[in-house]
């Protein structure tokens, strides 16, 4: 599978589970199945997804009044590790969460756990709805197992202004950050002022190794970044090394800011969305995120000004927003009701069902929604989409490669990193070798 390093013609144009938790959303009147009736059973992730999903459920019961639909809402540890075991039992859902940049659909395919699904990928003309060069990504030997639904772009830096007027700090205008040094700069003026510098949760499972992704293309030229995304893959020449100096450079960058106190007081122990709302109560000055943290952040009616930054570069490219189009759902061949399933799917893929994301402030996967369902984009949103259209987007390299290789794999070792019981040198050695070992089928 192939992975493009540039923002492809699926972006939207013209913008200058064992344990899971089952909510019934859809219910058949006085709350009981009608005779012949049904039910569907559908992953999803946090956050805000679920009102996108209420509002989809809404559509689907309009020629499907009979079918009740239970949401089950995947924590981040079960979507990347024991939903494999979900999805090949005789409780799967129907739908499933698949990441594209998980073990769990790397060994579900391997176990023949999911369903083809070329004749949704025809019935909704996914190729050109969402591009080629993106659902590329999404075949296997000709087959596509999974289906994209949002559109994410990730390591946007929410800013407090008012703590740069109080720090004497001039605001970017062109919403970059010139370097590492001004970076720590801030941090330390901050400081001074009682603020910490950037909320950020460490014990998400994700945020850590994202900065990977935010200073990796920045080092390298577009071939070496290319060979990072695609080396896991056996049939491809491994030309970039983990122990080189790029990568290594990227983690003794990290190593660097956690000693200058970037990162805030406990953030180890700090969930994802915790560390959002840490900053919309005031608590730090910056908060790392996404565009899908937009609807938290209006919903919390921050008491201050703010806007929002880039990642500084570490020499070579300038930096850029990272690109996501990984977040993916998949019919398990166990799944009681694969039918209904495709269809469901195929109403989520619709215009109409993508537009009930951007109306909640998420991004649809499709291209082809009208200027009218485009202009309900969030206005900050949109400034960011435009930066992307200016100065290109790039994809991760926690969103490309294989968790058991990347994200999975590297976020325990930074947070031992952050607690002095490794080193940045020790952390690439280790991804050399498990290169070496996933190339060759052990992991």
């Amino acid at each position: 599978m192939k992975h493009k390093g540039a923002i492809g013609s699926g972006f939207p144009k013209n913008l200058s589970a064992a344990t899971l938790t089952a909510v019934a959303i859809s219910m058949p009147a006085g709350g009981l199945l009608a005779q012949g009736a049904s039910e569907l059973n559908v992953q999803i992730q946090g956050g805000s997804e679920g009102k996108g999903f209420a509002k989809i459920i809404e559509m689907f019961n309009e020629t499907h009044p009979d079918v009740t639909v239970n949401l089950q809402l995947l924590t981040g540890e079960q979507k990347t590790g024991t939903n494999l075991a979900v999805i090949g039992s005789n409780n799967a859902p129907d739908i499933a969460v698949v990441p594209l940049n998980t073990q769990v659909y790397t060994q579900a395919l391997n176990a023949n756990a999911l369903m083809p699904l070329t004749d949704l990928y025809q019935n909704t003309n996914l190729d050109d709805r969402v591009g080629k060069s993106i659902v590329s990504s999404f075949y296997v030997d000709g087959t596509p197992y999974i289906v994209p639904y949002l559109t994410n772009f990730y390591n946007v830096i929410y800013a407090n202004v008012d703590m740069f007027n109080e720090a004497g700090i001039e605001f970017p205008a062109d919403h970059r950050i010139e370097s590492i040094d001004q970076l720590i700069d801030w941090t330390n003026k901050f400081e001074e002022n009682g603020h910490a510098a950037l909320a950020i949760g460490g014990a998400s499972g994700y945020l850590v190794s994202w900065m990977v992704d935010a200073f990796l293309p920045t080092i390298t030229d577009e071939a070496t970044h290319t060979n990072f995304l695609q080396s896991f893959d056996p049939n491809i020449e491994v030309t970039a090394r983990y122990d080189g100096p790029e990568f290594t450079m990227v983690i003794e960058t990290l190593d660097r800011l956690n000693k200058a106190g970037f990162y805030q007081n406990g953030f180890l122990a700090m969930k994802g969305d915790a560390s959002v709302t840490e900053w919309i109560v005031g608590n730090a000055a910056l908060a790392l995120g996404g565009n899908f943290d937009m609807p938290l952040i209006r919903g919390g009616e921050p008491n201050f000004e703010y806007d929002w930054l880039v990642l500084p570069s570490l020499g070579v490219n300038p930096g850029r927003l990272n690109l996501y189009y990984g977040d993916a759902m998949a019919i398990p061949r166990n799944a009681k009701q694969p039918e209904l399933a495709q269809e469901f799917l195929e109403l989520m893929l619709s215009d109409r069902g993508q537009a009930a994301f951007l109306e909640i402030g998420l991004l649809p996967t499709v291209n082809s929604l009208s200027d009218d369902q485009l202009a309900s984009i969030d206005p900050m949103i949109k400034a960011m989409l435009n930066d992307i259209g200016t100065n290109g987007g790039v994809v991760g390299w926690t969103s490309a490669v294989p968790g058991g290789l990347g994200q999975q794999f590297i976020e325990p070792l930074l947070q031992n990193m952050y607690v002095d019981s490794t080193t940045p040198q020790e952390i690439a050695k280790k991804l050399q070798q498990r290169l070496v070992d996933f190339r060759a089928g052990r992991y």
